[in-house]
C-alpha cells in the first residue's frame, strides 16, 4: 500500500476539486484512469499520480497552495462519511492510534505516531519518501484535512490546535497557512516529520461523542478491509459491544444484535474467533461484567435484573445460579453483605 491512495479517497478529492472549478472528468482524463474506475473503490492509485495532478492544478489554476486548500475543504465535506469514527474514540491518544492503524486505507504516504516535544504532544506523520518538497502538495492536503478534523474533536475541551509543523522551507505566503489552519505554523526543512500539536489538557479530555459500541463496530469493519490477523478479534469486541448496547436498550436476541451490527447472525458467527461458542455464553459473559459494575454502584438485585434486560426476577435468579452456582442471597451472605 505504500505511497498509494484508494480510488474511494481519490473520488472524494475529485468532489472537493469541483469547488475549485476543476471537473472530475478532466482530472480522470489527466490521470488516464480507465472507464468505471470509480466503481472499484478499493483499488489503488500511485501517490506520484496525485502529486502530478496537484502540481499541474497549482500552475494551471493559479493556486500554489491547492493541496492545503483541498485538504481543508476535504474534511469539511467528508467528515461524516470518512472521519466521524474518530469521534467515537475516548481521547486524542486513541484518535492518533486509530489514525495510525487505518489511515493507509485511504492514503498511505507515511507512518503516523504519537510524539512529544516539551510540554506539547504531537500527532506525527513520517513520510516514506525523504524528498518532502516533491510531495509537498499531498502533505499539505493531509495536514489540511487532519487539522480540521482534530480541531473539531478537541473544541469540547476548550482547547484548540497548539500548532503545526511542516518539513520544508517556509513559503513566501506563510500567512496563508496560519489563516487557513488557524494556529501557529512552523516550517522546518530539517524535520523528518510533519505534525499537529496539542496541549496536555486537550490530550487528556474525554471526547463528548465517545461511544464504545460504535467504535468497536467501526474498527471491526476497518480491520475486515485491512484483512489483518486482528480482524476476528475486533469482530469479537464489536459483538461484545453490540450485546452490551442491546442489553441496555431492552431485549437481547440474535435478531437485535444483527440489526445493531448490520450483518446476519450466520455471517457474524462465521467470522468470529470461536464460532462454536454459543450466543448465550457470549451474552452471559457480558451480563456478568455488567452485573459486577451495577453491584459496585449499589443497585439492588431487582434493579440489576431490570438493567440486564431480564423479563422478571425468577429469570435473573436462574441465570445467577448458572453463573455462580449459588443464589443471589447466598452469594451476598458469603461476602458478608454489602
Amino acid at each position: 500500500m505504500k505511497n498509494t491512495l484508494s480510488h474511494l479517497y481519490l473520488g472524494a478529492i475529485f468532489e472537493v476539486l469541483q469547488h475549485f472549478d476543476v471537473p472530475s472528468e478532466s482530472c480522470a482524463a489527466f490521470l488516464n484512469l480507465p472507464k468505471n474506475w470509480d466503481l472499484k473503490p478499493l483499488q489503488r492509485l500511485p501517490m506520484a499520480d496525485l502529486v502530478r495532478l496537484l502540481d499541474h492544478l497549482a500552475v494551471t489554476h493559479g493556486e500554489p497552495n491547492i493541496g492545503l486548500k483541498v485538504g481543508n475543504q476535504f474534511r469539511i465535506s467528508t467528515y461524516a462519511k470518512t472521519g466521524s469514527i474518530y469521534g467515537f474514540c475516548k481521547n486524542l491518544y486513541q484518535v492518533i492510534e486509530m489514525n495510525a492503524a487505518y489511515q493507509q486505507l485511504a492514503i498511505d504516504l507515511g507512518q503516523i505516531a504519537h510524539g512529544q516535544e516539551g510540554d506539547r504532544h504531537q500527532a506525527r506523520l513520517y513520510p516514506y519518501n525523504g524528498d518532502h518538497t516533491q510531495y509537498r502538495q499531498v502533505i499539505d492536503l493531509i495536514m489540511g484535512a487532519c487539522g480540521t478534523a482534530y480541531r473539531w474533536l478537541i473544541w469540547a475541551s476548550g482547547e484548540d490546535l497548539a500548532g503545526m509543523v511542516f518539513p520544508y522551507r517556509a513559503p513566501a505566503d506563510k500567512q496563508t497557512y496560519e489563516d487557513l489552519l488557524q494556529c501557529p505554523v512552523v516550517f522546518d526543512p530539517n524535520s523528518k516529520f510533519c505534525a499537529l500539536e496539542f496541549t496536555q489538557k486537550a490530550m487528556d479530555q474525554d471526547l463528548p461523542t465517545y461511544d464504545t459500541e460504535k467504535l468497536a463496530l467501526g474498527r471491526a469493519k476497518l480491520d475486515e478491509l485491512l484483512k489483518t490477523d486482528t480482524a476476528r478479534a475486533s469482530l469479537d469486541a464489536a459483538l461484545k459491544a453490540a450485546i452490551r448496547g442491546s442489553i441496555k436498550a431492552g431485549p437481547v436476541t440474535t435478531e437485535t444484535i444483527s440489526q445493531r451490527m448490520g450483518l446476519s447472525w450466520s455471517k457474524i458467527r462465521s467470522k468470529l474467533s470461536d464460532p462454536e461458542l454459543s450466543f448465550r455464553d457470549r451474552t452471559d459473559t457480558v451480563r456478568i461484567e455488567m452485573f459486577y459494575e451495577y453491584y459496585k454502584e449499589g443497585l439492588s438485585f431487582a434493579e440489576i435484573s431490570q438493567a440486564l434486560a431480564y423479563n422478571d426476577q425468577p429469570a435473573f435468579n436462574r441465570a445467577f445460579k448458572r453463573w455462580f452456582d449459588t443464589s443471589p442471597k447466598k452469594w451476598v451472605e458469603e461476602r458478608g453483605g454489602r
